[in-house]
């Protein structure tokens, strides 16, 4: 395939879905023209200046929580065709502001709200408990009749192979959800900044020259600007994390295979080969909407028929917790050094959480190299020798997008063949870092670990790099929570050095592209506790940030 064809397809394709959006919910070409990726603007509170939306659905989309909607599409006081046009108009304008959507579901949303609406009125109740609640998919997760491209020009069109929703697709339909939209991802899922060849580049919506994140970077920042209140991502290094750091909403990776993950476009060979797992987890506007999606998935006793790789543990809810909560704090790590707003932030949550009445801190100091331990991680990402991540961006001829490049110049494991002994070192390697961390908590005798996300806020495009921060977890498979808290302050956090991130790479401090940028906290505990981390994670939230602006 020539250039002129690979071209030609993407441009067809993103036509095709643009033109899904109706006339009366498009904005001027001159505002779409004006809001892009050089605007130092957020876009945050523009929804409603458009002309789009009216004043009740202003009201459905910014006023509530997703719980009392969902109570009062119940008690009626709004119906579901109301709570699902509100929200495919909110996506509308914010993917037109911030290519945060891939495929639009409007038709097939407003079809499927109105027979919500006309089951309630005859059978007088709701039929499960996301009755009529709009829900955003990240795009590698299959819905039929729908293309999941991941990004790759050379997956247009596969919705022709795509024979059944993928397994929480499933889940949330028959707990009465609806899925309005898929969200954009980069080219292959592996950069964290979510840009590709077909719908282009998701932007911030705090900043619109800062990056998102990625690969989950299009719900992060759908969900940011209220056009979905939950969404559903994926982490296999940080990636539905980073989305949540750069955009400052709430993100969760459960342990491996704790939540249902059949239906990924790649059948990633890595997840059925290695311990590092592309994790399906939610992400959310608030933590309490974030904890119902693990909790009414994990009651469906359908989750174990639509994927065969899930662990079937039911959720605890009689967790007993001690008065007095351990966090071993991890402040910074020497090998990846935080920018000053985050080693700030960090600082000032650690000090809420010891002034409150419930949290013990203590500081960890002997545990592993975050920088050594991504390169682990690294190594068993790239360890396919099919490498099909390279075949399917060849299979078009498409030009790789900047930030794949520079990660794959940054990790030499991309470029090297991995042979057998290495893969068993990267075993042994492994159980010994996970060992390490195990004793930490026992030694210490830990409810929870405390960590930044990342060694900085959200950065320019582009210059993201390596994500050892989330990796970790990934790597020795820890449930781990991103809070959004704080923000970045240039009055405060002055350039006093220039700190470059881990491997030197990518970008320098620059307070004024940091200035307002979301600051987070991360919790994390040992594989299969993350009821643990949720019912603490809801504990420090409050410390942390009640009452909420």
């Amino acid at each position: 395939m020539s250039a002129g064809d690979w071209k030609q397809i993407a441009k067809a394709k993103k036509e095709s879905v643009d033109k899904l959006i109706p006339k009366e919910w498009r904005l001027p070409e001159d505002i779409k023209l004006t809001y892009n990726e050089t605007t130092p603007v957020s876009v945050i509170g523009l929804h409603k200046t458009f002309g789009i939306l009216n004043d009740k659905e202003v009201e459905i989309t910014e006023g509530y929580t997703a719980n009392e909607l969902l109570k009062h599409i119940a008690d009626k006081k709004f119906t579901s065709l109301e709570v699902a046009t509100a929200f495919c108009k909110r996506a509308a304008i914010s993917t037109q502001l911030t290519n945060c959507c891939t495929e639009l579901l409007f038709q097939e949303t407003l079809a499927r709200a109105k027979w919500l609406d006309d089951y309630l009125e005859e059978n007088g109740n709701t039929i499960g408990p996301l009755h009529g609640l709009p829900i955003s998919i990240k795009d590698a997760l299959n819905i039929k009749g729908f293309d999941s491209t991941a990004g790759y020009v050379s997956f247009i069109g596969n919705r022709k192979d795509i024979n059944e929703d993928a397994a929480i697709v499933k889940l949330l339909f028959e707990l009465g959800a609806i899925v309005h939209v898929k969200t954009n991802i980069p080219t292959t899922m592996m950069s964290a900044d979510s840009e590709n060849n077909i719908f282009g580049r998701t932007l911030n919506p705090l900043n619109l020259t800062l990056t998102a994140g990625g690969s989950s970077g299009g719900e992060a920042s759908l969900i940011k600007q209220r056009g979905s209140l939950i969404g559903i991502g994926t982490d296999i290094g940080g990636s539905l994390r980073i989305p949540a750091v750069c955009c400052g909403v709430y993100g969760f990776r459960p342990s491996n295979f704790r939540y249902p993950q059949e239906g990924q476009v790649e059948k990633e060979r890595i997840n059925y080969s290695t311990p590092v797992v592309a994790v399906t987890g939610p992400m959310a506007f608030d933590l309490e909407s974030l904890n119902q999606m693990m909790k009414l998935v994990l009651s469906n006793p359908n989750a174990p028929k639509y994927d065969p790789t899930f662990l079937d543990l039911p959720w605890n809810n009689n967790l007993v917790l001690p008065q007095k909560i351990r966090v071993g704090v991890v402040l910074e790590c020497d090998s990846v050094p935080l920018q000053p707003p985050m080693k700030r932030i960090i600082k000032e949550a650690v000090k809420k959480l010891a002034d409150s009445s419930s949290f013990e801190i203590v500081y960890l100091q002997d545990f592993p190299s975050f920088e050594y331990c991504w390169g682990l991680l690294y190594g068993y990402m790239t360890s396919d020798p099919k490498k099909e991540i390279m075949t399917n961006l060849t299979k078009s001829g498409e030009e790789i997008i900047k930030s794949l490049l520079l990660l794959f110049e940054g990790n030499k494991s991309f470029k090297t063949p991995i042979t057998f002994e290495d893969f068993y070192e990267l075993g042994e390697s492994r159980s010994q870092v996970k060992k390490h961390w195990l004793r930490l908590i026992n030694d210490e005798n830990l409810d929870i670990i405390l960590s930044p996300g990342s060694s900085h806020t959200a950065p320019k495009h582009d210059t993201y790099g390596n994500s050892p921060y989330t990796g970790m977890w990934n790597l020795v498979d820890f449930p781990s929570l991103i809070i959004p808290f704080g923000k970045a302050d240039a009055s405060i956090d002055l350039d006093d050095k220039s700190i470059k991130y881990c491997y030197g790479t990518l970008q320098n401090y620059d307070k004024d592209v940091h200035e307002g940028s979301p600051g987070h906290i991360q919790l994390c505990y040992k594989t299969l506790k993350d009821e643990n981390v949720l019912r603490i994670g809801e504990i420090a939230d409050r410390v942390l940030n009640e009452p909420r602006g």
